[in-house]
């Protein structure tokens, strides 16, 4: 399971639909509060978190050091419309990876299977 967090509403959107169109079951939040609750009791199963780095409020490394602390396993896909520093914030370890907006479909489901480690 593919937990997306994106503001922009048009993205988000336009991103669940080419996961869910290659097969992911995608969960969405718009916010990195809204996916600490979502994400919260751990009964999702999840494989990846695709998140903006730049959320208002809880940013997305943030983010990903709060949901890796008690499940590293979780790999972490960052998008951006600017460059992303992974090692910022401890955003390394793991599985993590990043994309800059714009990117094509190719290239967003590339890196969701590397990451996930599927063909």
């Amino acid at each position: 399971m593919i937990l997306l967090v994106e503001d922009d509403d048009l993205v988000r959107e336009l991103l669940r639909d080419l996961l869910e169109s290659a097969g992911y079951t995608v969960v969405e939040a718009s916010s990195g509060e809204e996916a600490l609750r979502v994400a919260e009791g751990g009964t999702l199963d999840l494989g990846l978190v695709v998140t903006d780095i730049d959320l208002p409020g809880l940013d997305g490394a943030t983010l990903a050091q709060r949901l890796r602390g008690p499940r590293p396993d979780i790999a972490v896909l960052y998008v951006s419309g600017n460059p992303v520093d992974l090692a910022a914030g401890g955003a390394v370890g793991g599985r993590v990876g990043s994309l800059s907006k714009p990117f094509t479909r190719e290239l967003l489901l590339g890196k969701v299977r590397a990451l996930l480690g599927t063909p």
